[in-house]
């Protein structure tokens, strides 16, 4: 049997038999009692210990435990005063503030082995709004690289006399080490724990028994053989229970007949759950039946059908039930006989169900329906990888492959690199050599096959970085003499800014709006040390970097002293906070951004003894905060999200600012320099092929504009930035936020608001890579009154006054698989519409494959609702998916079978298969089958401006694997008034109107519903939603789905409109 789903089995157990438990419980047989294996734990009790005050512990310290404060610092000691048993217990005891703090321990496990991990926990006036006190299981391999497969569990907070946690799972494939963690997590309060254990066991996998049918005269009885596999389970008690004990009676699997009918008996482990059942028949005299067992073949991910006996041989007509469903897939039976059996996604090997099938005479039997799913060829996969070198530096690696169907594969070098020779292995390893003093980007595409005609192909890019010396001499050559500002600007750059002031309208505009607002910073206070929420500086630094930025940048122009003074009482205060927050390195990386401004543009302004201070806390709060990262290479240096850009950009900033000022400054700046370098590419990348950003529009600027600054630091400083942005992608970037802002905001997908993005980025992209659709952007849709710093910093005259025509109304982007489309550009009522396939588990991603937004007539009529407040416990770890703003089912887009868990696949990476415009109307379809993998076959979502770009077509097609319920959710703002046949809707906001149909032969209809969870979905306290409603669409019990949704713009009612007939999606096309 091949069964290609990954599977890491992870069970929490609070098992509690009782009379309503299972419904009415006949017996309990039970095993011999249970072998209890030895703890892994050392000291789990506590009750060995040292005297001591040192590394991190009070007064006592356990042996083997050690204690880390993430957050705060929490009073970590053994007390001998508050134990559960023997004469000790750990106890932690938060700070004034929420405290995350931990104690542990390493112990070594074995793969797919399975453990039970317990502890008794006390807690007093414990206030978290998190877990409070909980526990962490964090899994190593054999090169003690962690797997981020983290297991969390258990929670308890206030006040609590000894409470028994306890959680049973699975160590994954390939660990060999386990971090036993026991936390304070974010709590304020004491928590104690004692009796930490951890045990091997081995849970009951299956129940045999030796019958699974029978048919019972009145009284009689029958013994039924049970047998607990695997042999060596630990806990062998069974519970014997009757459905209906009316008609059949179980005592210690003794089966007794006591009234005429059917009756299920079910034989459950108390251990781990697994049941099995016994299919009852009860007569007056007994009967006889006998069923044929029966074999089909059906091709992975296909549907098969059959259809068995409809009477036996004495012409009775037969009746059937399922009692063994599938394990690998799906099965639909109904009472005469007829069958549907569809495998889980990517299974192949055998699977069986059993029916059980009466005649209606007292006769009993079971038929066993044998299915062989062939397995069909599934392509290799490989990642497209970004990798860095050093000059002259060989880099070694392998591509990272896999065959989801166990092929052996072979490789091979399709495109090879420009400036440099690459030499590949037979198992993937390759070796590359760049050219000789060659300092920029290269890249090359392998090919991997399987053998049996599947093949994909990986580009791998590089960046071939200097070593810090050579940027050090490279910094002391371009910046002779210290030159000073060289960071975004040069003297020579201030002075072209002071002279456009003077001619240019815009120019002078601009500085106006720049001095208006370093007027308003004069008497504002000093920005104080503040973490609001109790973890982020975040809103500080902001806010100190951008009062430097814009003082600094009006002295610069206008020589006025008192500028620089209000920006020197800023740093002065900043300088003085006991840290920049380095366990929120953003907070870091963005004060030390600040500081860099401050030092590098007003260097001539300062007396040695400011530049002194202001160099050393460059250097001890930002840049040394920074040399470990660049060290282990573990968090943010290797991100390919904002994270990278963001610390690297500013605490490389940081060092450019102080890089040649002393021997010392030059070795530290050096280093981060030389790390920054090589680390910001690896976000780079992910800008390819087209620029687009998959962390959504906002986190684009948030994450591009650090890019930019860093890039343009570079260059002013250096020369050069080494060939990062000649990196795939990167210069097509601005034409990403140009087309995903709408007329009344951006396609806020992921964790971002739908506001427009107003960036004068246009003016960087345009200097640099001579962007023509930026500089419409900017002329045209960007409010360049609003206009300051930076559009003086990049605006050049000449290029401005270019003439450029409008951008294409439509576009598709790879990678991040987003559409968009529209009407027209720089008109407000304009139509747009946008759609996204694309990562789930991309960074700040929600579970919104699928999810579009729609404005027109000046109305935005489908939103995205956005992030939720990320202070919200676990907003970006375990919890994340129970908050209804991530989930799908608070987005424009389908839930199948609904539950409590994730309402789409979180690995899922959806496509847009299709996409096609003309003057006439646009299109893209996606295959969202990915998101929804376990549930369906197919799911494709299409969406059409057609009818001259007047009207919008959303159209679904699912193809499910089993009889399922499907919603269909599209939220706004507006009035929604449903018509009494269901079919339509008419949209009420501001005046204007969009009417929703529902067209062709349907049973579906519409109806409303709050923004609110399904009762099925989890409901933690979250934002509130009561802008917004829900235009739905609900199905039961539908196995093939065709929802086709038109919307159309009410604006001339007397207009002929066209309303299209339902086409099958593989046959849209567009009108010529």
């Amino acid at each position: 049997m091949l069964n290609k789903s990954f599977l890491l089995l992870c069970i929490s157990i609070l098992f509690v038999l009782g009379a309503g438990g299972f419904g009415m419980i006949s017996n309990v047989k039970e095993s011999k009692a249970e072998s209890v294996a030895p703890n892994m734990v050392v000291n789990g009790g506590f009750e060995a210990y040292k005297s001591t005050s040192s590394d991190g512990w009070t007064e006592r310290r356990p042996d083997g435990w050690k204690v880390v404060n993430l957050t705060g610092v929490a009073k970590a000691t053994v007390d001998l005063d508050a134990q559960h048993d023997g004469t000790a217990a750990l106890q932690l005891q938060g700070g004034p503030k929420p405290t995350r703090s931990a104690v542990s321990q390493n112990v070594s496990v074995r793969e797919n082995q399975f453990y039970e991990a317990s502890a008794w926990v006390k807690t007093d006036q414990l206030v978290s709004n998190d877990a409070g006190a909980t526990f962490r299981l964090q899994f190593y391999n054999a090169a003690n690289a962690n797997m981020n497969k983290h297991i969390t569990f258990g929670s308890v907070k206030g006040t609590e006399d000894w409470t028994l946690v306890t959680h049973r799972f699975q160590a994954p494939a390939g660990a060999t080490k386990m971090l036993f963690e026991i936390f304070i997590w974010n709590g304020t309060g004491t928590v104690w724990f004692d009796g930490v254990a951890l045990r091997k066991v081995t849970p009951v996998a299956d129940i045999v028994l030796d019958r699974r049918t029978a048919a019972l005269r009145l009284g009689e009885q029958l013994a039924a053989g049970a047998t607990v596999l695997p042999e060596q389970a630990g806990n062998k008690r069974l519970t014997w229970i009757s459905s209906d004990p009316g008609v059949a009676q179980v005592q210690e699997g003794m089966v007794t007949g006591v009234g005429i009918g059917s009756a299920r008996i079910t034989v459950q482990s108390v251990d781990s759950g697994v049941k099995t059942e016994m299919a009852v028949e009860v007569s007056a005299g007994g009967g006889y039946l006998k069923a044929d067992d029966d074999t089909h073949r059906v091709k992975e991910d296909q549907q098969v059908n059959g259809a068995m006996a409809t009477r036996d041989a004495e012409g009775n007509t037969l009746s059937y039930a399922v009692l063994d469903f599938p394990r690998n897939g799906a099965s639909r039976l109904d009472p005469a006989g007829t069958w549907t059996y569809t495998p889980n996604a990517d299974f192949a090997g055998t699977d069986k169900f059993i029916a059980v099938v009466t005649n209606g005479k007292g006769g009993i039997a079971s038929s066993e329906i044998s299915i062989d799913i062939v397995p069909e060829n599934d392509a290799p996969m490989a990642e497209h990888e970004q990798k860095q070198t050093l000059k002259n530096t060989a880099l070694k690696a392998k591509i990272s492959s896999y065959d989801v169907d166990g092929d052996m594969m072979t490789y091979s070098v399709l495109l090879r690199p420009s400036h440099g020779t690459v030499a590949l292995g037979a198992n993937g390893d390759w070796t590359y050599v760049p050219e000789t003093d060659y300092l920029g980007a290269d890249r090359f595409t392998l090919s991997v096959q399987d053998g049996n005609g599947g093949n994909t192909e990986a580009e791998v890019s590089l960046l071939v970085a200097p070593p810090r010396t050579e940027v050090i001499a490279k910094l002391k050559e371009t910046s002779a003499e210290q030159q000073h500002p060289r960071l975004m600007a040069t003297a020579d750059d201030f002075t072209r800014i002071k002279e456009g002031i003077q001619s240019d309208a815009n120019m002078k505009k601009w500085y106006n709006n720049l001095v208006a607002e370093a007027d308003a910073i004069l008497p504002q206070p000093v920005s104080k040390y503040e973490l609001p929420d109790g973890r982020r500086l975040l809103d500080t630094s902001r806010r100190v970097l951008s009062r430097v930025r814009t003082l600094a940048m009006t002295y610069q122009i206008s020589g006025d002293e008192k500028y620089a003074e209000r920006a020197w009482k800023e740093l002065e205060a900043a300088e003085g906070f006991k840290d920049w927050n380095p366990s929120h390195f953003l907070d870091t990386a963005e004060m030390t951004h600040a500081f860099a401004i401050g030092y590098d543009w007003l260097y001539h302004y300062w007396i040695p003894e400011r530049k002194e201070l202001l160099r050393t806390a460059i250097a001890d709060k930002g840049l040394k905060q920074a040399l470990g990262e660049y060290r282990k290479q573990s968090d943010w240096s290797k991100a390919t999200h904002n994270w990278n850009s963001v610390c690297n950009g500013g605490i490389g900033m940081g060092a450019l600012a102080i890089a040649d000022e002393n021997p010392e400054l030059e070795a530290l700046a050096g280093e981060i320099l030389e790390g920054a370098i090589q680390s910001l590419p690896t976000m780079i990348a992910e800008y390819a092929p087209d620029g687009a950003w998959g962390e959504g529009p906002g986190y684009w600027e948030y994450g591009t504009q650090y890019a930019v600054y860093f890039v343009e630091s570079l260059h002013k400083t250096l020369g050069t930035d080494y060939g990062i942005t000649d990196m795939k992608g990167f210069s097509n970037a601005f034409r990403f936020l140009i087309q995903i802002n709408g007329p009344k905001g951006t396609f806020n997908f992921a964790d971002g608001g739908a506001g427009k993005i107003n960036s004068p980025l246009a003016l960087w992209f345009t200097h640099r890579f001579g962007q023509q659709d930026a500089i419409w952007y900017h002329q045209n849709s960007y409010n360049a009154d609003r206009g300051g710093l930076f559009d003086l910093l990049w605006y050049r005259p000449d290029t401005y006054a270019s003439s450029t025509d409008a951008p294409s109304r439509d576009a598709y982007f790879r990678h991040v698989e987003n559409a968009a489309m529209r009407s027209a550009w720089n008109q407000d009522n304009a139509a747009f519409a946008a759609f996204k396939a694309g990562d789930n588990s991309v960074n700040h991603g929600h579970l919104d494959i699928g999810t579009f937004v729609y404005d027109a007539l000046g109305v935005r009529w489908v939103h995205d609702l956005g992030a939720d407040n990320y202070n919200l416990p676990d907003y970006f770890q375990k919890n994340r998916w129970q908050y209804y703003r991530t989930r799908a089912e608070g987005h424009n887009t389908l839930v199948i079978n609904p539950g409590a868990g994730a309402d789409q696949n979180l690995e899922a990476k959806a496509a847009i298969v299709k996409f096609d415009s003309n003057a006439d109307g646009a299109m893209a379809i996606g295959d969202l089958t990915p998101a929804y993998k376990q549930d369906a076959l197919s799911v494709k979502r299409g969406m059409m401006m057609f009818d001259s770009r007047r009207q919008l077509l959303i159209q679904d097609e699912l193809h499910l694997r089993k009889p399922s319920e499907v919603w269909w959710f599209m939220h706004t703002q507006a009035q929604i008034d449903v018509r009494p046949d269901g079919k339509s809707a008419i949209l009420s906001q501001a005046g204007k109107r969009v009417m929703v149909q529902l067209l062709g032969e349907t049973s579906a209809s519409f109806s409303v519903r709050s923004a609110e969870p399904l009762p099925t979905s989890p409901a933690p306290k979250q934002g509130a939603n009561d802008r917004y409603k829900k235009l739905t669409i609900h199905l039961s019990g539908v196995e093939t789905a065709v929802l086709s949704v038109r919307f159309v713009p009410l604006a001339d009612e007397s207009a002929e409109l066209v309303e299209p007939r339902v086409t099958p999606l593989d046959q849209w096309t567009l009108p010529e």
